[in-house]
C-alpha cells in the first residue's frame, strides 16, 4: 500500500510562517517514522507545498494526478490561514490558498472521489467571518507495527477534520499550531497503546478547547 502525504503550509507568511513551518515538519516527520515502521507494508508519497508554491493549481493539481490504489492511505494537511463568508453553505473553512481561496470542502470532495481505503484531510486555519491568530509532547517515534497494523493499514476509516468551528479562529504559536500539534501528538499516544481514530480525534478536540479556554473547537466529520 502507499501511504500518500499531501501538505500544503503557509510558510512564508509574517505572523504565522514559523507556527505552519514546525507544522509540516512535525506531520513528515511522524508520516515518514510511521512508513519506516510499518515493515514494508507501507510506501510513502510525500508531496510538500510550501511559501509561494500553496496555490490553489498545485494543490488541487496534485489530489487530482495521485494515482491511488484500493489499499492506499492518503493524508491531508492544509496549514494557514483561513475564513468563511457569512454565505458559506459548509461548516468547512475557505483555505487561503495564493491567488484565490479554496474551500475545504472542494478537497474533501476530491479526496473521497480517490477510493483510498482510508483518508485523513485536516485543515488547521481559522473559520472565522471575514481575519487571524495563529506545541507536542516529544514522544519517541519506535511505534510497534501491530499499532501501525490496526491504524494504517487494517482499517477503512475516512475522516475530514478542521481546527475550528464557523465564527472561531484557529490559534498557535512558535511550536506550531494547536490542532496540527494536539493531532500529532494524540497520534503517537495512539500508536504507542490500543488507541483508535475515535480516540485521536475526540483527545485532540478536548486538548485544544482545553489550551485555548473553549475558544478553539475543532470539528471532524466521517465519510
Amino acid at each position: 500500500s502507499t501511504l500518500h502525504l499531501l501538505i500544503v503550509a503557509d510558510t512564508q507568511d509574517y505572523k504565522i510562517g514559523t507556527s505552519v513551518a514546525a507544522d509540516s515538519r512535525n506531520m513528515q516527520t511522524l508520516i515518514e517514522m510511521i512508513v519506516y515502521r510499518s515493515n514494508g507494508q507501507l510506501s510513502l508519497n510525500k508531496i510538500v507545498f510550501e511559501g509561494e508554491s500553496i496555490t490553489q493549481q498545485n494543490m488541487l493539481g496534485a489530489i487530482d494526478s495521485l494515482r491511488v490504489g484500493a489499499k492506499d492511505v492518503i493524508v491531508f494537511l492544509y496549514a494557514g490561514h483561513g475564513h468563511r463568508y457569512t454565505s458559506t453553505a459548509s461548516k468547512w473553512p475557505l483555505m487561503d490558498t495564493k491567488n484565490h481561496p479554496t474551500d475545504f470542502l472542494t478537497v474533501i470532495t476530491k479526496i473521497r472521489s480517490k477510493y483510498a481505503r482510508q483518508f485523513i484531510a485536516l485543515a488547521d486555519c481559522c473559520n472565522e467571518v471575514i481575519d487571524v491568530h495563529y506545541r507536542e509532547s516529544r514522544t519517541a517515534n519506535n511505534f510497534p507495527y501491530n499499532n501501525i497494523k490496526r491504524m494504517f493499514l487494517d482499517t477503512t476509516v475516512k475522516i475530514a477534520a478542521s481546527g475550528c468551528k464557523p465564527g472561531q479562529v484557529s490559534l498557535g504559536d512558535s511550536y506550531g499550531g494547536f490542532f496540527s500539534s494536539a493531532f500529532i501528538s494524540n497520534l503517537k499516544k495512539a500508536l504507542h497503546s490500543h488507541g483508535d481514530w475515535n480516540t485521536v480525534f475526540e483527545k485532540t478536540r478536548t486538548d485544544v478547547l482545553n489550551k485555548t479556554n473553549n475558544k478553539q473547537e475543532p470539528q471532524y466529520d466521517r465519510f
